[in-house]
């Protein structure tokens, strides 16, 4: 056999090998991977995932309801939130609104008794407010329970 015939048999059997153990691994699983616009590159050049953070729910009757939190949102984004009732989403909570963002502290009030909102939310309800960022909902978002039960006595 010439040098340029086993070349080209030692080529095709390579290449055959190659093809086999290809086709033989594991098949493309999906994996869960962020969206890119859930990561954002800080000034220094370090990439940060996304977060935002619900600190606290405020309730004064026939007033509002204050909830302030925090985030790492660039500003000018936009929150948008969800209000249940023992694991029932309310209708008259705002959730198409958007709370805009302006820093990395924030704070926003939903008025009670006016556009369809009771005057004052009802004792012994669980419940659960939810804040999500719509550029990745399922992902930079957060959640806070709070009830109108006084704290037990000591």
């Amino acid at each position: 056999m010439n040098k340029g015939r086993l070349k080209s048999l030692l080529f095709f059997i390579s290449l055959f090998f190659s093809l086999l153990l290809v086709s033989c691994s594991e098949p493309d699983v999906p994996h869960e991977t962020l969206p890119e616009d859930v990561v954002q590159v800080t000034s220094s050049g370090v990439e940060e995932e996304l977060w935002v953070r619900i600190n606290g729910v405020q309730v004064s009757e026939k007033e509002a309801i204050v909830f302030f939190g925090q985030t790492n949102l660039p500003e000018e984004n936009c929150l948008y939130s969800n209000l249940y009732a023992d694991d029932q989403i309310l209708s008259w909570w705002p959730a198409g609104k958007c709370f805009p963002i302006s820093g990395k502290s924030w704070q926003f009030k939903v008025p009670l008794g006016v556009e369809g909102a009771p005057e004052e939310l009802k004792p012994g309800v669980q419940y659960r407010l939810s804040v999500y960022w719509p550029g990745a909902p399922g992902r930079v978002k957060a959640e806070f329970p709070f009830d109108l039960s006084p704290p037990p006595s000591p």
